[in-house]
């Protein structure tokens, strides 16, 4: 027997509900909140001290201890200097105050009433920079518009500071970025329950003792509180009820440490230690432009993503804790002794480092890390490199990436060092680093000529996951047949990050072999590629289900659900769930979803635009309108909202202004195929010359079947067979299955009296093995107008 799946609100409601309960420990946590109640202390560190003092003190003044602290005027005198003069915001002036009352931020605007003084209640950071916050609306903590800059010493704007999620404009208490309980908790205080209550949309955060504490290694700690406790003197038990990390192999103990050091996207509310990381995290790799084609880390916090490159940790022979405390110190303070960490893989290196670097032994260049591991300062604040790859200044040269050789040899260039490590080393290990950035660069520029490239290395067995993943996740632009083969074969890869990349790009691709090899994901061990899976299929609509299929799917599904909303309080997530509603048809409920996300963040432009889309489901083209009027008073230069105003503008039949919108979306971004393509229609009502130069746009920007054969229409309605004859020919060959390029191109050999080209044509279409059989029926019928007689 088989079933057809279609997700009802009432199943969708029991199905996160499900998913939600599997992905916590329902006992443990409420332990946790009744020892909490009862005993008024936080069990969780208290606990902790009273048997492990010692190393509670390491923590406590460790860089994961103090990652956020309360303000005193202790940490003012020791870490702070006053503020020289106001720093101006927009409309606005800011002073900090440090002096004996306690830490007050000024905010001064044009008249006396519009000052406001707010208070500073905690800390957070201190590597680069220190961020302050103060208590606000809903009980949030915000970021303050002051920040202190460690190294010089110096107050500056909060906006000023490079980091990303610090980056606002002027009206810095409107940003949900630089909400304390939306942003900044899941990484500075560990664990932290924010008690988000999403119908009030306030928050009831509890910080008892700041910092990332014992439990972020360990475990929920209540149930090991209480039976050491209840032991008597001098008793042991075999079970403490804690989770030890001694046992852990390499990758559990760095996976721990991942959640915060990388650029990841939560799909639950939370990892216990040991677990896998891709049962909890999907995973940002080199399609990011915060990475350079060569792998190397531009911008951003991507520590882990450049871990898996890394050929240690893959071996199994390094983890974070071999050169870094629990405390995230590092434990080399004498530099020299740091080459021990390389110890004992690399014995004769570190013993004799003249051979291997060609520097002085007591030199930096001697140092492992100074080329394997190089620190690249980016705006005020320092990146590691954790790929632990050896210096390749021929891909800096090709990629203007950087490179450990000239941060020291400043004066020098890339060419420069190139030459040195080819003298240096006669094994060219620079060449499979060019070879695999190539595809990359080649996969972003949408350079499918290298598809055959690409496939090869999705297939070989030295293939890098990282790598691999970041292939698959950049080729789902691309329109090319081949696409589908590569995909599948990376469904079956060993690496869940790159089978559940696979598995999100095929839900573009409609094909019965697709769909019975993504119901075989929906089953995979990794919850990643499960809800990648999930969401695949949900694009495909309704579809007939075996029965050893319906349950694993449907336990599926519910993963996925559930893992957009793991983060209520952010406007992303109701976006997604609105995205979900309105590709199950359902317009009504994403229209809530969407005025959820406005609700949380008023100035997000997405919400607005889906909206709007929403309501042109609906027929409600006034609303659609109103809302895209939102989006354009916000963000004038949005290109979404501009091109969505261009396609309701057209259906209400005003294609003057329809075309103005259109390129205004292109003008600011002049990669939208979908705009270029969208104006060449609405165009070709009054100039045919002038909408074959946008069609011949979107083909060039994104060469798929629809633009295609819209350019060869329009090419042959202006009189251009040959040109017409061209594109059509080269869209067969890229899409055998595109019925209508074959009739059209018949049809133009027809109409200049060719009728044997256009039956080889038609016979053509004919013996595709894949040809629907309504499209061959198509065909056949224009087939038989060329018969004699017809």
């Amino acid at each position: 027997m088989k079933k057809t799946l279609f997700i009802s609100l009432s199943m969708m409601s029991a199905l996160v509900v499900m998913a939600v309960c599997t992905a916590v420990d329902p006992l443990t946590r409420a332990q946790a909140r009744g020892m909490a109640s009862a005993t008024g202390a936080d069990p969780r560190q208290s606990g902790c001290r009273g048997c492990h003092e010692r190393f509670y003190s390491h923590w406590s003044g460790s860089p994961h201890g103090l990652a956020v602290q309360a303000y005193s005027r202790e940490f003012a005198v020791k870490a702070l200097t006053a503020q020289a003069g106001d720093i101006a915001l927009g409309a606005y002036r800011y002073q900090a105050d440090i002096g004996d009352e306690g830490g007050v931020v000024h905010e001064k605007g044009r008249w006396p009433w519009e000052n406001t003084e707010y208070r500073i209640t905690h800390v957070l950071g201190g590597r680069n920079v220190y961020y302050f916050f103060t208590p606000k609306e809903g009980g949030r903590l915000k970021a303050l518009p002051l920040a202190y800059d460690v190294t010089r010493k110096a107050w500056i704007s909060t906006a000023s500071s490079g980091i990303r999620h610090a980056r606002m404009d002027a009206g810095p208490w409107k940003d949900s970025r630089l909400i304390f309980d939306t942003s900044c908790y899941s990484c500075h205080v560990s664990p932290l329950s924010t008690n988000y209550d999403f119908k009030a949309d306030t928050y009831r955060t509890e910080i008892p003792e700041p910092g990332i504490k014992c439990e972020a290694c360990h475990g929920p700690p209540e149930e090991h509180d209480r039976i050491m406790r209840g032991l008597p003197p001098g008793v042991g038990v075999k079970d403490t009820r804690i989770i030890g990390t001694g046992a852990f192999t390499a990758d559990q103990l760095s996976s721990t440490c991942a959640p915060c050091h990388a650029g990841a996207v939560p799909i639950t509310s939370s990892l216990l230690p040991g677990e896998p990381f891709f049962d909890h995290y999907d995973l940002a790799a080199l399609e990011d432009r915060d990475f350079s084609p060569d792998g190397k880390v531009l911008d951003g916090s991507h520590i882990y993503t450049s871990w898996l490159l890394n050929p240690c940790a893959r071996a199994g022979k390094l983890h974070c804790l071999k050169c870094h405390t629990p405390g995230g110190g590092y434990r080399f303070r004498d530099a020299s002794a740091a080459n021990d960490a390389c110890m004992p893989c690399h014995e004769k290196t570190v013993r004799d480092p003249l051979a291997h670097t060609h520097h002085a032994p007591a030199s930096r260049g001697s140092r492992c890390t100074a080329c394997h591991m190089p620190t690249i300062a980016r705006g005020m604040g320092k990146r590691t490199d954790h790929s632990i790859l050896p210096p390749s200044p021929a891909s800096s040269m090709a990629y203007d990436s950087p490179d450990a050789c000239i941060l020291c040899h400043t004066d020098r260039d890339h060419a420069w060092a190139d030459r040195w490590v080819r003298k240096w080393f006669k094994r060219d290990y620079q060449g499979p680093l060019l070879k695999r950035a190539g595809l990359i660069d080649a996969a972003r520029r949408k350079d499918w000529s290298r598809g055959d490239d690409m496939i090869a290395y999705l297939q070989s067995m030295d293939r890098d996951e990282v790598y691999a993943a970041s292939i698959v996740r950049l080729i789902r632009q691309c329109p090319d047949p081949w696409r589908e083969r590569a995909l599948r074969t990376a469904l079956k890869d060993r690496s869940p990050l790159v089978r559940s990349s696979a598995a999100e790009a095929l839900g573009a691709v409609l094909s019965p072999l697709v769909v019975g090899e993504l119901m075989e994901a929906a089953s995979d061990p990794s919850r990643l590629v499960r809800i990648k899976a999930a969401a695949a299929l949900l694009r495909h609509g309704k579809m007939v289900i075996p029965d050893d299929k319906a349950r694993s799917l449907g336990r599926a599904t519910g993963e996925y659900l559930a893992s957009m909303m793991v983060r209520q309080d952010q406007w992303t997530s109701h976006v997604n769930m609105g995205n979900y509603f309105l590709d199950q048809g359902d317009a009504r409920n994403a229209l809530m979803a969407y005025t959820a996300a406005s609700r949380l963040d008023p100035l997000a432009v997405p919400p607005y635009v889906s909206a709007s889309i929403a309501h042109a489901n609906m027929h409600d083209l006034a609303k659609a309108e109103a809302e895209l009027d939102k989006a354009l008073r916000i963000d004038p230069k949005n290109a979404p909202a501009l091109f969505n105003m261009g396609l309701l503008k057209n259906d209400q039949g005003k294609s003057q202004e329809a075309a103005t919108y259109l390129k205004e979306a292109l003008k600011n971004d002049p990669a939208m195929a979908a705009a270029a393509y969208n104006l060449a229609v609405v165009l070709s009502k009054e100039s045919m010359k002038e909408a074959i130069f946008w069609a011949r746009k979107a083909y060039e920007m994104q060469p798929d079947a629809k633009y295609g054969y819209t350019l060869a229409y329009f090419l042959k309605q202006d009189g251009d067979w040959n040109e017409g004859i061209e594109v059509l020919r080269r869209l067969i060959r890229v899409y055998p299955l595109s019925t209508d390029a074959y009739l059209l191109l018949g049809e133009i050999y027809e109409k200049r009296g060719r009728n044997k080209d256009a039956e080889s044509v038609y016979q053509q279409g004919l013996s595709v093995g894949d040809m629907p059989d309504q499209d061959k029926a198509r065909i056949e019928k224009r087939m038989e107008k060329l018969r004699p007689g017809a």
